[in-house]
């Protein structure tokens, strides 16, 4: 491989690994561990309902991709609306 391809790889690698990073960062600072349950099981039920979406997508229950985007984009709104709240009532026990 040359070696402008592996140090593009390793960018690559350190740009993700910092990203997760970042974002791990945030989460911890932004729930406590009062509220890093909740937070998981929203996670959790938003992988379930994203899992379900594509697999009725795969199975031909949906049948377009209008449709998938508008399940996605509800599915969406959900996590979103739920992460609010969630971060809302920590700032009211505060």
């Amino acid at each position: 491989m040359p070696k402008n391809k592996i140090q593009k790889n390793e960018v690559i690698s350190a740009t993700l690994l910092t990203d997760r990073q970042y974002k791990s960062s945030v989460i911890n600072n932004a729930f406590t561990d009062a509220n890093k349950d909740r937070y998981k099981s929203i996670t959790d039920l938003a992988l379930e309902d994203l899992t379900g979406t594509a697999e009725a997508y795969k199975a031909g229950a949906i049948d377009s991709e209008q449709e998938v985007s508008e399940q996605i984009r509800i599915f969406l709104e959900e996590y979103a609306v739920n992460l609010i709240n969630l971060l809302t009532s920590k700032k009211e026990e505060e």
